[in-house]
């Protein structure tokens, strides 16, 4: 019996919806990708895949403040 993912790195959440990892990145810096940290690093839950994919990806705008990555 395998566990299913429940959480997926930036890498893996740009291959699942099909963009490239620094859409991923401005989609999370934009509020529009919720994610958790575990540590250094961003982990996204897959209901948040799900609905992307779903919904589609916003518009997202020219210039986006960044979070702040450290």
């Amino acid at each position: 019996m395998s566990i299913p993912k429940l959480a997926f790195r930036i890498p893996e959440a740009a291959e699942a919806l099909g963009i490239c990892r620094a859409q991923v990145y401005k989609l999370m810096d934009a509020g529009f990708l919720k994610f958790t940290k575990i540590g250094a690093d961003r982990r996204i839950p897959l209901e948040e895949i799900q609905r992307l994919a779903k919904e589609g990806c916003p518009e997202i705008p020219a210039y986006v403040k960044k979070s702040g990555r450290g």
